[in-house]
């Protein structure tokens, strides 16, 4: 609902939620016109997850333990501010 309402330069979305996960959220969000980049957060580092997610729609994949530098580089390269 907050994707819809804000205004976000990036959502950062966990692949794995207890309600709503990042790939059904994206689905819903995208179906609803969303266009804000969406980043998928997961334990699933494998390539050809990394490779799912990109195909699902995912502007951009961070795995977990998320380093830092990591997370700085992609706020950095979707962010206004």
């Amino acid at each position: 609902n907050m994707a819809q309402k804000e205004d976000f330069d990036v959502i950062l979305m966990d692949i794995n939620m207890p309600v709503m996960g990042g790939i059904e959220f994206l689905s819903d969000y995208r179906r609803l016109g969303g266009v804000v980049p969406v980043v998928a957060f997961t334990a699933n580092a494998m390539p050809e997850d990394i490779k799912h997610y990109q195909e699902l729609g995912f502007d951009n994949v961070l795995t977990k333990p998320i380093a830092l530098e990591n997370l700085h580089a992609v706020l950095t390269q979707y962010t206004s501010k």
